[in-house]
């Protein structure tokens, strides 16, 4: 498994460097924005476009990364992440809002929360 482009990948399909202040303060009225159109709890829907050894990027189609970190994804087991079986860059992935990194203008999502799986199994 070598996730070691997953940076590059994420900052083609999400630029960040290089913006003008004009860009930044569009980027920031963006940002709020969809905070308030998007709901913690809310289904969506986008593709996967980079994995990490953390967790896979989703791509949901509002113009911000959306993570979905290993622990939330529903059904992964140790043997599925160690063969690289889980979240094919490319498929379509549906998971809940689950919350919003304002640093780095990322949405965190879940399939499952954190510590679910461990407790019904």
């Amino acid at each position: 498994m070598d996730y070691t482009d997953w940076g590059r990948l994420l900052s083609e399909r999400f630029p960040t460097e290089g913006k003008t202040e004009a860009e930044l303060e569009r980027t920031e009225s963006e940002w709020s924005s969809l905070k308030e159109r998007l709901t913690t709890g809310q289904s969506v829907t986008g593709v996967v476009i980079a994995k990490a050894h953390f967790g896979a990027w989703i791509d949901i189609g509002v113009g911000f990364p959306a993570l979905l970190e290993i622990v939330c994804i529903a059904g992964l087991t140790p043997e599925h992440y160690r063969a690289d079986d889980w979240c094919p860059i490319g498929s379509e992935v549906t998971a809940f809002v689950g919350g919003f990194s304002d640093r780095g203008h990322q949405i965190g999502l879940w399939q499952v929360r954190p510590g679910e799986q461990r407790r019904r199994g």
